[in-house]
């Protein structure tokens, strides 16, 4: 779910999360470092034009593995 919500983010902002965060020539360093990051719960900051709904379901989808929503109401909210 995690990555379901990275990518779209991505598509949304239109701007790849590696080049956000400078980690495009990092090397494997810098990558290790923010899945690291990641992991301890740093989520990066989502535009503030996203709609409520977009929003919500991208933190939810990002949050502990607990807390996903349901494929079906992820697909519902995208529907509509």
């Amino acid at each position: 779910m995690f990555a379901f919500a990275v990518t779209l983010t991505e598509l949304l902002a239109r701007l790849l999360m590696a080049d956000r965060l400078g980690l495009g020539s990092g090397g494997v360093g810098a990558l290790a470092g923010h899945a690291a990051r990641v992991a301890e719960g740093w989520r990066p900051s989502l535009p503030a034009w996203l709609p409520e709904q977009l929003s919500s379901l991208i933190q939810s989808c990002w949050a502990q593995a607990s807390t996903h929503p349901a494929a079906a109401l992820r697909n519902a909210v995208l529907c509509c």
